[in-house]
């Protein structure tokens, strides 16, 4: 009796030294995974990334990007996480995002450089990342004077 809780004690010792030599989690920090891809392409990378995350509860993921397509699809990620809070079926859901990528709005933390250096925490509209960020206004800039271009043309190029 008095051996096999000895051995059970040590087994437990060796267990607990153990934990400090192998992660328990994984933190990925990924530097603009945009860079040379299709927006398709940056949408399987990111989706891959979010599944490994999700992974484990205690995965991390940092992402650093230029590419308004990454917020995007994070969006819908986070709007495929709650529809499956609300019910709808995974098959459903399946069919347009990969379930596994599924994560809740309230994990995402989406953080802003402004042009004088300074970094902002965007906020959140109900739950989903805000789209009220640089990269989208420059889009929508760049839409606004595509649709002045074409206004003119309609004018003088009848």
């Amino acid at each position: 009796m008095y051996g096999k809780t000895l051995n059970e004690n040590i087994a437990k010792d060796i267990e607990k030294l153990l934990h400090y030599f192998f992660n328990t989690c994984f933190i990925n920090i990924v530097e603009e995974p945009e860079q040379n891809l299709y927006p398709q392409s940056q949408n399987k990378v990111l989706y891959e990334l979010l599944e490994c995350k999700n992974n484990n509860d205690e995965n991390k993921l940092l992402i650093t990007t230029h590419s308004p397509y990454i917020l995007a699809y994070l969006t819908q990620s986070a709007k495929a996480a709650e529809l499956l809070t609300k019910g709808v079926p995974e098959k459903e859901i399946e069919k347009i995002i990969p379930v596994k990528a599924a994560v809740p709005g309230e994990m995402i933390h989406i953080y802003e450089t402004k042009a004088d250096g300074s970094i902002k925490l965007l906020e959140p509209y109900e739950n989903l990342p805000s789209d009220d960020n640089e990269l989208n206004k420059a889009l929508e800039e760049q839409n606004d004077s595509f649709s002045d271009l074409l206004e003119l043309e309609a004018k003088f190029c009848k």
